[in-house]
């Protein structure tokens, strides 16, 4: 009797350090699914973010051409007044989808921002933007279209 006693509690002790070893195994299981659904969450975040991003690379353009327009001198006033109606209302909608331009003039050069067109020595301890080429923007952190620069470099 006392020999099946013993069996039994083995028996137990064994079924407990299974059902142990399952609890365990659940619990991962649980946490590996809410961490993949915390990491799905973030990508569908991510991509509504910047699903617009295509979109907005072609109307930069159509921005830029209107910015052009009011710099040439010759137009009359009406037009003027047509071209910076116009670019207010693009402006409006790109700023309402987070479109944001990228500062440049007088900063360090960043090749993350910046992409340098071309480059000159200057009294500059470190690379130095000089001139804007051409406006860029970013949503949120996500460069849209690099800042195109004239660079001035350290002299040797």
């Amino acid at each position: 009797m006392e020999e099946e006693l013993t069996q039994l509690k083995e028996q137990l002790s064994s079924e407990q350090k299974e059902k142990t070893q399952y609890l365990e195994l659940v619990k991962k299981i649980q946490a590996d699914f809410e961490n993949y659904r915390k990491r799905m969450e973030q990508q569908a975040q991510e991509q509504k973010k910047y699903a617009n991003q295509k979109i907005i690379c072609e109307m930069l353009p159509v921005k830029d051409n209107l910015e052009q327009a009011l710099e040439n001198t010759g137009n009359p006033p009406s037009l003027c007044e047509g071209v910076k109606l116009t670019l207010k209302t693009l402006e409006n909608i790109l700023a309402k989808h987070g479109v944001e331009e990228i500062e440049a003039e007088n900063k360090c050069f960043d090749p993350n921002l910046h992409e340098a067109f071309f480059s000159e020595q200057g009294d500059v301890e470190k690379e130095q933007v000089a001139q804007v080429l051409q406006k860029g923007y970013k949503i949120g952190s996500r460069v849209v279209r690099p800042v195109k620069v004239k660079v001035l470099k350290p002299m040797d």
